[in-house]
Formats: C-alpha cells, sequence, structure tokens
C-alpha cells in the first residue's frame, strides 16, 4: 500500500509529490476524505498548469505512515505544511480538502492565517457541508460494527468493493476509517474572524450527502470572494470530473495573483 512519489527534505513522509515543479509560484497542498491518502492526488499534475505543484498531503497512519497512530491534528498538519514552505517562503499556499479533508482543510487554513508567511492564498472545501449546516443524525460511523462501516464507505465510493472483501486490506482498513469518522464526528467548530482568501465550496451534482445550503453556509468563513460549483458526479465527483474540475481551480488561483 506504499505510495511512490517523490519526497521533500523538510517533510518527507508527510508531503508528498508525484510531480515536482521546484519553479512552480504555487503550492497546492491536498487533503484527503476519510479513510484516504495522499494517492488520492496522484495524478493531479498532468491536468494543471506548470506553475502550480500538487503536494498531497500525507496524514498518519496510511501508506508511508503506515506505522503510525491514525491521529488527526490540525496543528501537526499546518505545522507540516509550514516546515515544507520553509523551503520556498516566496509561494502562494492554496489548500484543498476533500469530504474530511475539507474541514480539515479548513482548520489548516485558520491555522496558517494566523502569520502572513503561511496565510493561504486559496481555500477549496470539497464535498463538504460547512460543519453547522446540519446537525447529526443516525448512529456515530465510528462505531459502527465492522461490516457495516465497510458497507457506508463501499457505497460512498470512498473504497473499492474488493479492499471490503479482502480480509488483510479489511484489516488495515478498519482502524484508519473508524479513527477518521471519529475525528470527524467529534469535531467542534469554535466561531472565529474569518479568513482573508478566497474560498471555493466544491461538490458533485448528485452527491446526496451535501447539501446547496450546507455549501453556501462556508460564505460566512471568509471576508473575500466565494463561490459554489457543482460538477457531473457523486459525492467522488472528482472520478469523472477531475480535468474540467481543475482547470476551474487553476482559473481561480490564475486570477488571484
Amino acid at each position: 500500500m506504499a505510495a511512490s512519489h517523490a519526497r521533500t527534505t523538510d517533510g518527507p513522509r508527510a508531503m508528498l509529490r508525484t510531480t515536482p515543479r521546484p519553479d512552480a509560484h504555487t503550492a497546492l497542498y491536498c487533503l484527503p476524505h476519510a479513510g484516504g491518502a495522499a494517492s488520492a492526488y496522484r495524478d493531479w499534475s498532468q491536468h494543471l498548469p506548470g506553475w502550480l505543484e500538487v503536494v498531497a498531503v500525507q496524514l498518519p497512519g496510511r501508506e508511508n505512515r503506515l506505522a503510525e497512530p491514525a491521529v488527526i491534528s490540525p496543528e501537526a498538519t499546518a505545522a507540516a505544511v509550514a516546515a515544507d514552505l520553509s523551503e520556498r517562503p516566496d509561494r502562494s499556499v492554496v489548500l484543498f480538502g476533500h469530504s474530511m479533508g475539507a474541514l480539515l482543510a479548513f482548520e489548516v487554513a485558520r491555522l496558517l492565517a494566523r502569520d502572513d508567511r503561511t496565510a493561504p492564498a486559496w481555500l477549496f472545501v470539497s464535498g463538504s457541508d460547512h460543519p453547522t449546516a446540519a446537525p447529526r443524525t443516525g448512529p456515530l460511523l465510528a462505531a459502527l460494527p465492522d461490516a457495516e462501516l465497510l458497507a457506508w464507505a463501499v457505497a460512498l465510493g470512498g473504497m473499492p468493493a474488493w479492499v471490503a472483501a479482502e480480509p488483510q486490506m479489511r484489516e488495515l482498513a478498519l482502524p484508519l476509517l473508524r479513527a477518521d469518522c471519529g475525528w470527524l464526528e467529534n469535531h467542534v467548530y469554535r466561531p472565529a474572524p474569518p479568513l482573508a482568501c478566497p474560498i471555493t465550496a466544491l461538490a458533485g451534482e448528485a452527491d446526496p450527502h451535501v447539501g446547496a445550503a450546507g455549501l453556501e453556509a462556508w460564505r460566512a468563513e471568509t471576508t473575500a470572494a466565494f463561490r459554489v460549483r457543482r460538477h457531473r458526479g457523486g459525492h467522488f465527483y472528482a472520478e469523472s470530473a477531475l480535468p474540467e474540475m481543475l482547470c476551474a481551480l487553476a482559473d481561480d488561483v490564475r486570477g488571484r495573483r
């Protein structure tokens, strides 16, 4: 399950690049969905211009960090991004997160914004309602029996059915998925001054888990531009709409400069 990525010098395990672009003036830091990993972003560079470098953030407990406890920490993630940026302090910072990664990217953006040297230039939150948009209903995912939790992940599209069916893969996937869902379900939204960077909220047109009101609610988190984009597809719309989504993302960031 190891990913084959080029590594940075300061963050060799947390910051992974499939296509290093040392001359790029903008770094796009990407955070994964629950149960996901940096490899989810391995194909993104081929759809993006050369001035933008994709940096997939590898969270603990997955792929090349499999031996580490699967603990989600916005503070640790923000520190890793800041350390990576210290190599190129002239770069613009863009954050992208999908599903669980959207909420994590938002919290990381708040932390990075405390320092002008690391303040993000744009935040993209994908596949996620604003955390205040809808109350939690139903049983907690992190407490579901193994079979039900795996069935939920497969139905959502975040896990191939063959992974859920293979005993060794299940053994690897379940603790990670349970830990990620636990972080999501225990997250407490704390009001804070809005970000100064623009925010784009994205979702699939057929995603039953993300509503128009939930996307619109992200508007309150910025004093800058805000927009909503919906692309063809479901919760994991990027699987079918990746080129068009990344073209729009690059257009957003290019217009900011």
